[in-house]
């Protein structure tokens, strides 16, 4: 099983666990894990978004037979578009660390305070695990990231991201046996 098949396999499995009837897939690339989640049979709605014209192209071409809808723009304009509704779970799979600071500052008010979902999953490139990689750039897997982090690195952003968004609560894990991804999963709080 490739990284990404076990990286989607473990989306799925907190999902389905925990429920989850919608799901926005934000940085939904060729909409792998959407096609995966589909044939699932287990959700009502699922959504990808992507500002790449291309990979939302290739998401449609490869999700033809489904009721899955794609939308070409940015997490920031969708927030405040008229078309929003709300999902029960947002999934940011390997984009975070193509964001600047101050974008993923901006994304994440818009994740956890705006479109404010059940659970929030976030997965991102482990960087104790680029040993494995022969040709790395400035340290990084890719050339588009801005930062990679380690194991307490990830944890350390997963508390700040609690005690800014007091109604979540976080649990940090990896999506596989060789902790190639952080796995890292907020709950949103139930408000009596």
């Amino acid at each position: 099983m490739t990284l990404y098949q076990e990286r989607n396999k473990a989306i799925l499995e907190i999902l389905l666990s925990n429920n989850v009837d919608t799901v926005l897939d934000c940085g939904c690339g060729n909409g792998r894990l959407l096609n995966l989640l589909f044939k699932s049979y287990k959700f009502k709605k699922l959504s990808g978004l992507d500002n790449s014209k291309k990979q939302i192209r290739m998401a449609r071409k490869k999700n033809m037979d489904s009721n899955i809808n794609f939308f070409c723009q940015s997490i920031f304009d969708f927030a405040f578009s008229s078309d929003l509704s709300y999902y029960d779970a947002i999934v940011a799979s390997e984009i975070i660390e193509h964001f600047t600071k101050d974008e993923l500052n901006d994304f994440l008010r818009i994740v956890f305070s705006i479109l404010s979902p059940k659970i929030v999953i976030i997965t991102t490139p482990n960087k104790d695990y680029n040993y494995n990689y022969e040709k790395l750039y400035n340290g990084l897997r890719h050339s588009t990231h801005y930062f990679e982090l380690n194991e307490s690195e990830a944890i350390n952003f997963a508390e700040n991201i609690e005690k800014k968004y007091l109604n979540y609560t976080a649990t940090c894990d990896f999506c596989d046996i060789n902790h190639s991804s952080h796995l890292i999963t907020f709950k949103r709080s139930v408000i009596l």
